[in-house]
């Protein structure tokens, strides 16, 4: 085993405003386990529920470390460049290594400004931090230009190494080994807290991935930039991991956190007659286009424990998903519902509010269609701008932002999408919508928080 020591953190929420959705994270376990496979000295600390920087230090004092990678996403970047410093301080040789999609989109600007960072992973970290790890051992000497995916500092200069192709055979790669500890904090956060009753008081949860990557492209989402297409683990490999934690922590309750579980009807039947055939007595929920759906296909993932599907919806006005580039029609939707309804499941939609072209004549055409629909769960969100984003590319062009928002301290939170509209009117806008839902969805919360909850998350 290497003499090194790797540390992967996820960050604390200390420096930005309170973010709801603190999420098992996933990408730095998958990274933990594969370095660990590679004969490196790996660790994962969770510091996102620490309360103060004291804290984060008190815990890195117990951990020795020569290489720390963080997890970077927006909306707790400062909280990421002030734990780069704090590590720097309490190692001075050690090297700090940001990994994750605002890393990935703003790698230039963060090595310009932020000096206690070395190196930046862009994407999917696996084989790159690797490489990495490899030069770093060899020595200073070596040529950090042949890694690709990799932004670093070389003579004063920023070099940005060309990308590395997205990794095509992800059952290669060990899956997270989860602990008890990494499972006892995800009910209490994220969206979860909209269990139905139906589910029970689920004390042990836990997230699966059966891909990674989305084929689609939309205005304000960088899936498809980060991943260019999905990607699928062996339906073996997503069945086994569910077997394991079923077995070994009792874990009855699975969130599939792919961008669009559906795609691949035949992966997803696979995985299903797999839990079937193995009488695994479990529930699970998924999100997914409202695309290459069928009746067959949704009676399978009942038969296999799917008890509610998530649609991203996002408006109710065809001139809306068109100007997103959705790329699926009003019928699309209404196809899907009946579809969803009709084997028994759970519809659960997302709205987000303030895309481009929105007034209140695409409000009210939303509030019409949920009206028709009558989901059982609505998860509603004001649009943020977010790195990555054909949206936000869109939103450096025409002016309303530019990278410095990214450094300004006073910007604690990714910014609402306000090019056109007011943000008083935005939430004047959820109210019109939330209002409206009361009849439909109130009743199938566990109780008033849960529901109010749905309409103050930030996406």
């Amino acid at each position: 085993m290497s003499k090194m020591k790797i540390l992967l953190l996820n960050p604390p929420n200390i420096e930005e405003n309170k973010v709801d959705a603190h999420t098992i994270p996933l990408g730095i376990l998958y990274l933990n386990e594969f370095i660990k496979q590679k004969g490196y000295d790996c660790d994962v600390l969770n510091l996102f529920f620490k309360k103060s920087w004291q804290d984060v230090s008190d815990v890195l004092s117990k951990t020795d470390f020569q290489v720390v990678g963080i997890s970077c996403y927006t909306r707790q970047r400062f909280s990421v460049f002030k734990l780069a410093e704090v590590c720097k301080k309490m190692n001075t040789h050690s090297t700090v290594v940001l990994g994750g999609p605002h890393a990935t989109f703003l790698d230039k600007q963060i090595l310009e400004e932020i000096d206690a960072v070395d190196y930046i992973i862009r994407k999917e970290g696996e084989l790159t931090f690797l490489e990495l790890l490899i030069a770093l051992e060899k020595g200073r000497d070596t040529d950090l230009s042949k890694i690709r995916g990799l932004t670093f500092r070389e003579n004063g200069s920023i070099i940005k190494n060309p990308p590395r192709k997205n990794i095509e055979n992800l059952s290669d790669f060990p899956p997270p080994a989860y602990t008890q500890e990494h499972l006892a904090s995800f009910p209490k956060c994220e969206p979860l807290t909209f269990r139905f009753s139906k589910t029970g008081n689920q004390k042990s949860i836990a997230p699966i991935l059966a891909s990674r990557g989305c084929n689609n492209n939309c205005l304000f989402c960088s899936s498809g930039l980060y991943f260019k297409k999905q990607i699928y683990y062996t339906p073996e490999y997503v069945f086994n991991q569910i077997l394991e934690l079923n077995r070994k922590l009792n874990v009855r309750m699975f969130d599939f956190y792919d961008d669009n579980f559906t795609h691949s009807k035949r992966h997803v039947h696979a995985i299903c007659d797999l839990i079937i055939k193995s009488r695994l007595d479990i529930i699970w929920w998924c999100s997914c286009r409202a695309e290459s759906l069928d009746e067959d296909l949704l009676l399978k993932m009942k038969a296999a424990g799917c008890f509610t599907i998530s649609y991203g919806m996002e408006s109710g006005s065809q001139r809306i998903l068109n100007n997103i580039r959705k790329n699926l029609t009003i019928e699309d939707y209404i196809s899907a519902a009946e579809l969803t309804k009709k084997t028994g499941l759970y519809l659960r939609l997302t709205i987000s509010i303030g895309h481009p072209g929105e007034n209140e004549d695409s409000i009210n055409e939303t509030i019409k269609l949920l009206g028709q629909i009558k989901p059982d769960q609505v998860g509603l969100f004001l649009l943020k701008l977010y790195p990555g984003t054909p949206l936000h590319g869109r939103a450096k062009r025409s002016g309303f932002i530019n990278n410095e928002y990214w450094f300004d301290k006073r910007m604690t939170s990714a910014p609402f999408y306000t090019e056109n509209i007011s943000l008083e009117k935005l939430i004047e806008y959820k109210n019109m919508i939330k209002e409206s839902l009361k009849p439909h969805t109130a009743h199938q919360y566990e109780n008033i928080e849960a529901y109010n909850l749905e309409f103050d998350l930030e996406w």
